[in-house]
């Protein structure tokens, strides 16, 4: 995955921190994070350097999976991304401003409007909602509205309503290139090696945790499934009595030297919405991931937890789509 920042200046009704930072300045910070970054801003040629940036994105991610792939990782990886700057960031009467590549660009159909009824449109906060809300009953907001849509040329496009040689050649021919075709788009899920829970019950009359005697079971799980399970924990395991399984794991820390690299299976982080959106991104892959935490702060991700059932759920109602692992 190529992160792509994309600096546009406002949200819904105000600038953004990002959209008031120059480039040194958001170079800098992501820097300090631990990326590479690349600026794309040059909207008059604006394809041509988006796809070198991806282009060179995929090269620098391919340096590093061939030095992980063949045992000697680089430490400290930089991982690429892409700052991309769109005229919305910039009014195009704002004082002092210097006319520029995105004044020609935007006459081309950009980003809207440039103005509706004497107020600015592009390049404000009000290209982020509805630019013409009377085009239904107002004759010059409905012209205005074909002149905007017909700078796309959608004419061309779709000639007749369906789309010329030139669209339909970009689809890939081979199956296996297709997203929405690969087996593991639809139908990942990859299952488990799970040991006899018996061999790992409490004889009777002895005293132990539920949690306690849980963390050796765990333990041989991660063993025997060195590739398909992970934790992801906002607690400390120990807190949580599961430290059994760090017997034979560690906790996947990439940024310290000494860690880095190890394999661990353990996502430890303080974030309950961090971990819940990891664990939710693992097991779409058709692998298992497990979330040891306390009733008390499970409360926090109660909504992303209910509204990823929901995508599940819907999921399985869908014939063609295959079986996904459960949230632990």
């Amino acid at each position: 995955m190529i992160p792509i920042l994309h600096v546009n200046g406002f949200k819904i009704s105000e600038r953004t921190i990002f959209g008031c930072m120059d480039d040194k300045e958001l170079v800098c910070l992501f820097s300090g994070y631990g990326y590479q970054v690349s600026i794309v801003q040059a909207l008059d040629r604006i394809d041509d350097e988006l796809s070198s940036s991806l282009e060179w994105a995929l090269s620098e991610i391919n340096k590093i999976q061939k030095a992980a792939r063949s045992g000697r990782p680089l430490e400290k990886p930089r991982w690429p991304m892409i700052i991309l700057r769109t005229p919305k960031a910039s009014p195009p009467d704002a004082p002092g401003r210097t006319p520029g590549p995105r004044d020609n660009v935007s006459k081309q159909g950009w980003t809207g409007p440039k103005t509706v009824d004497g107020k600015i449109i592009e390049g404000s906060f009000h290209s982020h909602q509805v630019p013409l809300p009377k085009a239904n009953k107002d004759e010059g907001q409905l012209r205005v509205l074909e002149e905007w849509l017909s700078n796309y040329h959608i004419a061309e496009l779709l000639p007749d309503g369906r789309p010329t040689e030139e669209v339909l050649g970009v689809i890939p021919v081979d199956a296996e290139r297709k997203l929405g075709q690969v087996r593991e788009s639809y139908s990942p899920s990859l299952g488990l090696a799970v040991p006899k829970w018996q061999d790992f019950g409490v004889a009777e009359g002895e005293d132990q945790s539920c949690m306690g005697a849980l963390g050796p079971f765990l333990d041989r799980v991660l063993q025997d499934n060195p590739a398909g399970i992970r934790i992801f924990s906002p607690d400390e395991l120990e807190s949580n009595k599961l430290d059994a399984v760090l017997e034979h794991t560690g906790r996947n820390f990439q940024w310290d030297e000494y860690s880095r690299a190890t394999g661990g299976r353990v996502i430890e982080l303080l974030s309950e919405h961090c971990c819940q959106g990891y664990l939710q991104g693992y097991t779409l892959t058709g692998r298992v991931g497990i979330f040891p935490s306390y009733e008390s702060f499970l409360g926090i991700i109660h909504a992303m937890m209910i509204q990823y059932a929901k995508f599940v759920k819907i999921a399985r109602e869908v014939k063609w789509r295959g079986d996904l692992p459960s949230i632990k």
